[in-house]
């Protein structure tokens, strides 16, 4: 029986993991962050994933893909921005999506990136609560 906890732990962490992006894909992120508060349903598989280390003659099974979200503004927590929605990715394990999601976007600098993923916004950090005093994420 503990074995069989154990897995479905180790299961539910692995599905709700989510890997950082390469250096070399983002801009570093100045003194003006932008945090939103947003409703995003469904997030589409991009079957995209920047791992080099996947060459033609291996076999690879990426752990992360990107998944680009579509969501309906509701708040600007901080910093600015002006449109009533937003595109952005996920570098994650599986889908993730909220009708009440606080997100920290960065922006991508590579325009091959920002050309295959449709969009220039990634997910920096995420979760369904935000402590404005302790600037942190809760899920």
């Amino acid at each position: 029986m503990k074995f069989i906890t154990t897995i479905v732990l180790i299961t539910l962490v692995c599905a709700c993991s989510t890997t950082p992006p390469p250096p070399e894909l983002i801009a570093t992120i100045g003194e003006e962050e932008t945090i939103l508060r947003v409703s995003a349903k469904n997030g589409k598989f991009t079957s995209y994933y920047p791992d080099d280390k996947c060459i033609e003659e291996l076999e690879c099974i990426p752990y992360s893909y990107w998944y680009r979200y579509k969501a309906r503004v509701k708040e600007v927590v901080k910093g600015t921005y002006n449109q009533k929605h937003v595109t952005f990715v996920l570098l994650q394990h599986t889908n993730y999506s909220s009708e009440n999601w606080y997100v920290r976007l960065g922006k991508f600098t590579n325009e091959k990136t920002i050309e295959q993923l449709e969009t220039g916004y990634f997910i920096i950090d995420h979760g369904v609560e935000y402590n404005e005093e302790q600037n942190a994420f809760q899920n």
